[in-house]
């Protein structure tokens, strides 16, 4: 019998098996870890886009319900606007369930829980410090909220004392509120209150100023905002214009001079 056949027909030795493995072993060891992180590069890229949207939908909501949605809310405020449902917004990529992170300073100088913000009537001083992050993890959920201004600064300028690190597998979506509130300045130069309402509320009073005054009242307001500026007499006051506040206004019911003024609002 020929040799060669019967060597053939016997197939691998043990030794060359063995190298065979030791080839595939090596060749895993260099791959698999590029393969891992190609991975978890688009995964991330995907979830950067995730992000992107949900502070998009963040604005969508605000602007539509003049609302800014707490922890307790965010997920279902946000699903309401999007494509996504709760789970998706709630949920990242890899099944982790992702932060939503509001500044303990948001409105006040002194830290305190966020308990969500609905627009009346508007408020009377600018925000401290309206800030939000959404904050997403690959390998785990989300860390509770910061409590405090340092620690909610620590991650937004990802200091040393930062405990969520953006990285490969972590990001951090900041969101700054502060050109969502907008100042509108109505003052009245005649002799009588004449009323204003924001959105669909009832009239406010818009007191008279004293002679030659031309002081008044500043209302800082969610952006989109509509004003319905009033004639007299207060509270009864027909409409006689209404705005939209899309940038810092000025609303002043004035005189337009002469031997008869007539008054009327200015809104410019």
């Amino acid at each position: 019998m020929n040799r060669t056949a019967t060597r053939t027909a016997r197939g691998f030795t043990l030794i060359e098996m063995i190298g065979v493995l030791a080839i595939i072993s090596t060749l895993a060891a260099v791959l698999v870890p590029n393969v891992v992180k190609g991975v978890d590069e688009a995964v991330m890229e995907a979830e950067g886009k995730d992000l992107t949207a949900l502070a998009g939908a963040l604005d969508t909501y605000t602007t539509a319900n003049k609302r800014i949605p707490n922890a307790a809310g965010w997920v279902a405020a946000l699903a309401g606007v999007t494509s996504m449902s709760s789970n998706k917004v709630n949920l990242n990529e890899r099944g982790f369930r992702r932060g939503y992170y509001v500044d303990p300073r948001f409105f006040t100088t002194t830290a305190t829980a966020f308990a969500g913000y609905t627009q009346t009537n508007g408020r009377t001083t600018a925000p401290v410090s309206p800030r939000i992050m959404i904050v997403s993890d690959l390998t785990r959920n989300a860390l509770a909220a910061p409590t405090t201004a340092a620690a909610f600064n620590a991650i937004w300028d990802q200091t040393a004392a930062a405990t969520v690190k953006e990285g490969a597998r972590v990001r951090v979506q900041r969101i700054h509120l502060g050109s969502w509130f907008l100042p509108v300045l109505l003052t009245n130069q005649f002799t009588s209150a004449v009323g204003y309402s924001i959105e669909a509320r009832g009239a406010i009073s818009l007191p008279a100023v004293s002679a030659g005054g031309g002081t008044g009242i500043t209302r800082y307001l969610l952006k989109g905002s509509k004003v319905s500026l009033r004639k007299p007499p207060f509270p009864a006051g027909a409409l006689e214009r209404a705005v939209l506040v899309t940038a810092p206004r000025e609303l002043s019911y004035v005189s337009s001079g002469g031997a008869t003024p007539v008054f009327s609002w200015s809104a410019p």
